[in-house]
């Protein structure tokens, strides 16, 4: 879910973010990790979550600009090779779900905005 709200707001697709930052919240993500997600990704903690977050963003938004070094970052953290593939299926996902939502124009949920306390 900290993966769709980053990807979400790096694609600028408000649905899917206000969406996945209520879900955040409903699992437990605290208010300064959503915050993190939206505001300032320096800020994420622990390191390997914000270099896992950032790689996702990259994947979702440039991936034909992905590097060697893009990888040993996220694979410095203990990230298998299957983590690493999930990570980009889930990405690429999230990317995906970007564009149905900006493409259809969804309103963004009351429901989502209420929870959020917006």
């Amino acid at each position: 879910e900290m993966m769709f709200v980053a990807v979400a707001d790096a694609r600028k697709c408000q649905y899917c973010e206000s969406a996945h930052l209520a879900f955040c919240k409903v699992l437990g993500v605290d208010e300064e990790t959503r915050n993190a997600l939206t505001n300032d990704l320096d800020t994420l903690v622990p390191k390997s979550t914000q270099d896992i977050i950032k790689f996702a963003i990259k994947v979702a938004t440039d991936p034909t600009n992905l590097v060697d070094k893009d990888y040993e970052i996220v694979k410095q953290h203990g990230v298998s090779d299957a983590e690493l593939m999930e990570i980009i299926a889930m990405a690429s996902l999230a990317g995906y779900a970007c564009t149905i939502a900006d493409a259809l124009k969804v309103d963004i949920d009351k429901d989502f905005l209420q929870m959020l306390g917006s």
